[in-house]
């Protein structure tokens, strides 16, 4: 009788830690839908407040640091001058020295060879590594810049291109692990950010072609 009534108890036990153990599991789930859905909001609301995607591009790229990463660029390809770096954004000042080598490149770049994004835009993939000295040679030009770099080797970057009818470009993140790598609903959260950027630009580039023409 005594194995019986623990037998008993022990089943209800676990019944009630499956039940709790569930519970956790979707409070957890309802939390980061709440956290992607505010998230998204904000972008949204940046992608909405102007028509020059310069100004847009830097709110969505600060937004980006702020929620997701710690250190963000986006690039766009123009027809007239090819890929420009058009926001970077970063995340404390141990990082100002790496996000002030990226905008070096703000101007006319083409197919700069030394960028080891290029391919994977021209490719539209996703580009997903963790940073190693050899690459961060790829991404430098001069020891200060490869000394600055040199401090997000073991970091992991994610790279997702974009494009929506004629305006292609990328969304670039980097993220100091501490045990946060990119899971799933990182890159599908990346992904979206990635397919409202590319509406968002191709819109202010037709505001500025219709600008133009009257």
């Amino acid at each position: 009788l005594r194995a019986r009534r623990h037998a008993i108890e022990r089943k209800r036990t676990e019944r009630k830690s499956r039940a709790l153990l569930q519970a956790h599991e979707g409070r957890k789930k309802a939390e980061e839908a709440e956290r992607r859905a505010s998230f998204l909001a904000q972008v949204s609301h940046a992608l909405a407040a102007s028509l020059d995607y310069r100004t847009t591009l830097e709110t969505v790229a600060d937004l980006v640091v702020r929620k997701l990463g710690d250190l963000c660029w986006i690039d766009v390809i123009e027809r007239e001058r090819g890929m420009l770096r058009i926001a970077v954004s970063h995340a404390g000042p141990e990082l100002a020295d790496v996000a002030r080598s990226l905008r070096q490149v703000s101007g006319e770049r083409g197919d700069a060879a030394c960028d080891p994004l290029t391919a994977a835009l021209a490719q539209g993939s996703v580009w997903e590594v963790i940073l190693t000295e050899d690459m961060v040679d790829a991404f430098t030009t001069g020891e200060a810049d490869r000394r600055a770099w040199s401090r997000l080797c073991g970091a992991r970057l994610l790279a997702v291109p974009f494009r929506h009818d004629a305006t292609p470009g990328l969304i670039a993140v980097v993220r100091r692990d501490g045990g946060r790598g990119f899971d799933t609903e990182f890159r599908s959260l990346l992904f979206d950010l990635a397919a409202r950027v590319g509406i968002a630009v191709d819109n202010c580039r037709l505001y500025r072609e219709a600008r133009e023409a009257i």
